[in-house]
């Protein structure tokens, strides 16, 4: 089972029956649209930083290594909606389908959506 799984299946565990998950993250088949479109020379530079994928320069030090271990903002994997809501009916997850910006009927998402956040990614929103 991939963390992603493990992640999932924990969520969908601490849920209260209807209890809605919600989440953003990068949408790879735009990111990849992006750049198989692009004429510039540096196309794959910007895809690597847009993805978070690779780093273009190794953490050094003490710092480093503490940061590297502790830290987590690299992304490990980049999904796409079909894949999204494969792994959340196999978890369990009904009612999947793409959310939008400050579209939840629970208005606690609201609060704290940035319009931003859901340029080149996949909103998904579902119930257990």
């Amino acid at each position: 089972m991939t963390d992603f799984e493990i992640a999932l299946n924990n969520t969908f565990t601490l849920l209260k029956p209807q209890g809605i998950f919600r989440f953003i993250v990068p949408d790879i088949k735009e990111i990849a649209i992006d750049y198989v479109n692009s004429s510039s020379p540096d196309a794959s530079v910007f895809f690597m930083k847009e993805t978070l994928l690779g780093s273009i320069n190794s953490r050094r030090g003490i710092k480093g290594l503490i940061y590297s271990w502790l830290g987590n903002s690299d992304h490990l994997w980049m999904w796409d909606y079909p894949a999204l809501e494969l792994y959340l009916k196999r978890a369990g997850f009904q009612e999947i389908r793409r959310g939008y910006f400050h579209d939840s009927e629970d208005q606690r998402f609201t609060e704290v959506e940035e319009k931003a956040r859901f340029v080149k990614s996949v909103c998904v929103q579902c119930r257990k």
